[in-house]
């Protein structure tokens, strides 16, 4: 085997195409390859190299090779990828031109009309997680689909500019995008800003406490300071604190006084971590809120109330 070879192979998961096999070996390397049984055909023009090991992403590499350009994994395939939950063991699945048919033993497909954002994931060219998470939205349950929109925002292979961007009218006409865009629109009503509070905001739904008030403006004295989430009448408020956005001796003199401030005017301030304990965390948060209210009275569930109206009070 030569090194251009080899190098090539590597890179393609120990693969390499009829054509690449003549442009760095000469154009007799191919019989010559074949009769030493160097080379075992996978797909038509695409061969697997001698002492390569098999693997899911050699297969997708192979079914990428083996069609034309522009085809890319997608579906349970790119879910896979992006590591969504359910999508362990997906088989190959590839988005292909609406002009262009493609028969592959064990690799499904689906073709296309319209254009699709693509990005790259151990090398292999792959539909985004939002344009993944919209082609799967039609064929999830409500449950499954939050999970996985979820798990994007928590692992960070969906932004929250990502989800303003599906709003967007060049999205909208996409299949899946009414189904996704009902699922995305608690998300971008409540301004969930970062993947902790996502986190955040989803643990608090199995809890029996009011909606908060998301992104609260307090005004004290001559400054405005904004709440994570807020429980304005009750003065409660749930700061969510991650290290990337809190880090640094002027952060972290920042958010003292910023603490101080709110507390001397009479708010009560707790603090989530990616590490806090969640039973304990949420027993305290529901307490604190009870106090602040009746639970069998009107001022209970008025502890959230609408963010509009609660704004204005």
């Amino acid at each position: 085997m030569s090194n251009p070879l080899d190098r090539l192979a590597r890179r393609q998961y120990g693969l390499a195409t009829t054509q690449q096999i003549k442009e760095t070996c000469g154009d007799s390397a191919l019989r010559r390859m074949k009769r030493r049984g160097e080379i075992e055909r996978i797909h038509f023009s695409v061969y697997r190299l001698r002492g390569t090991s098999l693997s899911w992403h050699q297969s997708a590499m192979a079914a990428i090779l083996a069609t034309p350009a522009g085809t890319v994994l997608s579906h349970g395939a790119a879910a896979r990828l992006v590591r969504l939950p359910g999508f362990e063991n997906a088989e190959v699945e590839l988005s292909v031109d609406v002009h262009t048919r493609i028969r592959l033993l064990g690799v499904g497909s689906h073709r296309r009309n319209t254009a699709f954002e693509v990005s790259h994931i151990d090398g292999l060219p792959v539909t985004t997680a939002l344009q993944t998470l919209t082609d799967l939205a039609p064929a999830l349950g409500t449950a499954q689909l939050r999970g996985c929109l979820d798990h994007a925002l928590v692992n960070r292979s969906l932004t929250a500019a990502d989800v303003h961007a599906f709003m967007t009218p060049s999205r909208r006409g996409q299949p899946g995008a009414a189904i996704l865009r009902l699922a995305t629109e608690q998300l971008l009503a409540n301004e969930i800003e970062s993947p902790l509070e996502a986190e955040f905001y989803r643990k608090l739904q199995s809890v029996d406490v009011p909606q908060p008030c998301p992104q609260y403006e307090v005004k004290v004295r001559a400054n405005t300071y904004r709440l994570d989430f807020a429980w304005p009448a009750a003065r409660v408020a749930v700061e969510v604190d991650g290290y990337r956005f809190h880090a640094g001796r002027q952060n972290f003199d920042d958010d003292r006084r910023r603490g101080n401030a709110l507390t001397g005017d009479g708010w009560i301030l707790l603090h989530y971590t990616s590490q806090s304990d969640w039973p304990a965390f949420s027993a305290q948060l529901e307490r604190l809120l009870r106090a602040g209210g009746d639970q069998d009275g009107p001022n209970w569930r008025a502890v959230a109330g609408d963010r509009r109206t609660a704004r204005q009070e």
